[in-house]
């Protein structure tokens, strides 16, 4: 069996995005991020958030993750589990 990291090299982009699966996004402009990833902690504290206390009452909301990968060839006509 073989194993690959996918932590690194994420593209991150921060509210609801337009996406499709016949849409490849342009993430360009989204932030190189690598996992774990947690967008939340990186915002201020309120204490009106829908997290209440349970959550830290860090904001809540819609984030993307995005990564491109060029699958080997031998992956070809094998299950493949990411």
């Amino acid at each position: 069996m073989h194993k690959q990291c996918f932590d690194y090299e994420w593209r991150f982009h921060l509210g609801d995005y337009p996406w499709s699966r016949w849409h490849t996004p342009d993430d360009s402009t989204w932030r190189l991020v690598d996992l774990p990833h947690d967008w939340s902690i990186e915002l201020d504290r309120d204490p009106a958030s829908p997290a209440g206390p349970a959550g830290g009452y860090f904001p809540v909301g819609f984030a993307w993750y995005h990564k491109r990968f060029v699958a080997p060839e031998e992956w070809r006509g094998k299950k493949v589990f990411i």
